[in-house]
């Protein structure tokens, strides 16, 4: 009698328990719904957003909104799919959807659905890095402003923390560090800086890797084997490439480029114009004051060094103007004395800008891994249309 009256009470503990059981393993095949229905629609959008960012980059001016039929595509039963470039970041492409699922268990409640949401964010254009007038990559390295009266039209941003020394500073945009700025707010009473607005503990933004820019090969340049040296008051038309290291005496008039192959390039004297670029393969640019150059001047493993003031580099065709990429760890770096101009972007991915003293006039950007400003009332004004023409577009979901 015992075992049977067991057995009755197991039964009876299985009969009302099962009602439980039921439910929660239809709770379970309603959530699983629900998941695998978030992961479709997400999958739909994200592949949207990419879409439309491959879309804003080589249409500028098309909406991308057409690629929001791709959302469907991947998920037919998604509802409202839209694509859309972001009104204050024109490079952003948001993508977003709804979908419905059958409520299942829930039914017995009321509830004849449920809805699920998804958002996508996909950027296009050279990296986010360019986005901001002043951009330092490094998370291990403070940007430092030492000298006062800087006034950057945009908005900078470090990996690390930022310091103002001293008073005086302006920025349109935003000053954005993921560590901490120094002081804090930068707008504080006792300081007398001009902030458009601040923002401490951002996230990290990645600097855009490149692979090095080629300006031309023999066959269309006259070719010197070995070191040569341009005589002062030399007129050259069209491109020299030098397999070892150029010298350029002073007012020199280069109608085209200037290219080495393991040398460097030396401006010793001033008062020279160039009409093309500067490309230095394996070697460093260093000019002295007062040249001209109408197109950029690229480094690669070695560094692009300004000695004098004076200098006028790049134009609106030249959207990179000076860039300077390290080879092996050697060279990279980028310094500048004071009142040079530079029009268009000033590169150096994993090296450091030295501004030494004040009076330069940027309009692009400056970006590097890590920069130092030692000299005060200099200018960059950030401009999208230099950004926009870089020479390397990227396309990728950041959300």
């Amino acid at each position: 009698m015992r075992w049977w009256g067991r057995r009755g009470q197991s039964l009876l503990l299985v009969a009302l328990m099962l009602p439980v059981l039921l439910g929660m393993a239809a709770a379970g095949l309603t959530v699983g719904s629900i998941y695998l229905a978030k992961t479709q629609l997400q999958n739909a959008v994200d592949a949207a957003a990419l879409a439309g960012a491959q879309w804003a980059a080589t249409n500028p001016s098309s909406s991308p909104a057409s690629q929001a039929a791709l959302i469907t595509q991947n998920d037919p039963h998604s509802t409202g799919g839209t694509v859309a470039a972001e009104s204050n970041q024109p490079s952003m492409i948001r993508a977003t959807a709804y979908a419905e699922v059958p409520a299942g268990f829930a039914g017995l409640f009321g509830i004849s659905e449920f809805t699920v949401g998804a958002t996508a964010v996909a950027y296009h254009g050279p990296g986010q890095a360019f986005d901001w007038a002043i951009f330092q990559g490094s998370s291990s390295q403070t940007l430092y402003f030492y000298a006062g009266g800087n006034t950057v039209n945009g908005g900078v941003h470090s990996n690390q923390n930022i310091v103002f020394d001293r008073e005086g500073q302006v920025v349109t945009g935003t000053l954005s560090a993921t560590g901490t700025l120094t002081p804090d707010p930068p707008e504080s009473s006792s300081v007398s800086n001009s902030i458009g607005s601040w923002a401490a503990g951002t996230p990290y933004i990645p600097m855009p890797t490149w692979p090095m820019p080629t300006l031309f090969n023999s066959t269309n340049a006259q070719v010197i084997d070995g070191n040569y040296t341009i005589p002062g008051g030399t007129t050259i038309n069209g491109n020299l490439l030098v397999n070892g290291t150029l010298t350029v005496d002073g007012d020199v008039t280069v109608n085209g480029s200037l290219q080495t192959d393991q040398g460097s390039i030396t401006f010793a004297g001033g008062g020279d114009v160039i009409t093309g670029s500067l490309y230095a393969d394996g070697g460093s640019i260093s000019l002295s004051g007062g040249d001209q150059v109408y197109g950029q001047a690229v480094a690669e493993g070695g560094s692009v060094t300004f000695s004098g003031g004076g200098d006028t580099i790049g134009s609106s065709a030249h959207p990179l103007t000076v860039a300077a990429f390290p080879v092996d760890g050697v060279g990279g770096n980028v310094s500048f004395p004071g009142g040079n101009t530079f029009t268009g972007v000033v590169f150096a991915p994993g090296g450091t800008i030295t501004v030494a003293k004040g009076g330069n006039n940027f309009t692009g950007a400056v970006v590097a891994n890590n920069q130092v400003w030692d000299g005060g009332s200099n200018t960059v004004t950030w401009d999208q249309p230099y950004v926009d023409a870089l020479p390397n577009q990227e396309v990728q979901l950041v959300q």
